[in-house]
């Protein structure tokens, strides 16, 4: 099935991506399938190719895919993406294939969080909301299956991968993301990365915590904050308050 991306960019995805839910469960005037929330998307790409150099890009909860196939519009983009949803985690890498991104994309079926282990996936039971799948006591929806899957930190992962280069981190775990950043520490320091990441109330009500949590978390490493969205802010490294 060929789709819009953005604007002037077309891409190839399984079918089955717009009937799952999650990134692909937009709809445009004509009714097809579209990105849920070509705001961000189209921040994330601007945000990659600002310079004339390779960018790398991780995608956090990347679902069937609309991040990771920012490849097909750039190149120079490289991107890891995770989604550890295995039913979700095959159509993922359908679309990556089907778009000739292998060079450029690899997917990992693991979650991440602050250490490493396996945990339990909440998968909603209605069969078309995978983006809501979540590791923690979930409010959005009241019937699931269960499936255990493995748990790793970013960390960990950029380290054995032996990656030198880290751009932009964009992170939509369904309130997770406080754990993600934790696991990512040591890559946030030494990388600095512009971070896009979900910060959203009802979602991180389902780990027990308030998004105000993650602002000070990152504002600790010396990041600024934007709201973009309804759900979303995204991080900058201040470097001029860094060298004060």
């Amino acid at each position: 099935m060929s789709v819009t991306l953005l604007k002037g960019h077309t891409v190839l995805i399984d079918p089955r991506s717009s009937q799952v839910g999650g990134c692909w469960q937009g709809r445009n005037e004509n009714g097809q399938p579209c990105v849920w929330d070509s705001s961000v998307l189209e921040l994330v790409l601007d945000m990659l190719t600002r310079g004339a150099n390779e960018s790398f890009l991780v995608d956090i909860g990347a679902n069937t895919g609309y991040c990771a196939l920012l490849p097909a519009v750039n190149r120079q983009i490289k991107c890891l993406a995770f989604e550890p949803n295995l039913e979700i985690c095959s159509i993922l890498q359908n679309n990556i294939e089907s778009n000739g991104l292998s060079d450029n994309v690899q997917v990992l079926p693991v979650a991440l969080a602050e250490k490493p282990g396996t945990a339990v996936l909440k998968i909603p039971a209605s069969g078309v909301d995978s983006g809501l799948a979540c590791m923690g006591s979930p409010t959005r929806f009241s019937s699931w299956r269960e499936i255990s899957v493995p748990v790793d930190t970013l960390d960990r992962i950029l380290e054995r991968k032996k990656i030198h280069k880290v751009d932009l981190i964009k992170i939509d775990t369904e309130g997770a993301e406080l754990f993600v950043l934790r696991g990512a520490l040591e890559t946030i320091k030494k990388h600095r990365p512009a971070v896009i990441c979900e910060h959203w109330a009802p979602n991180t009500a389902q780990f027990g915590y308030h998004p105000d949590a993650i602002t000070a978390f990152m504002e600790n490493l010396g990041y600024t904050s934007k709201k973009i969205g309804e759900e979303d802010v995204l991080f900058v490294f201040d470097e001029q308050n860094a060298a004060m």
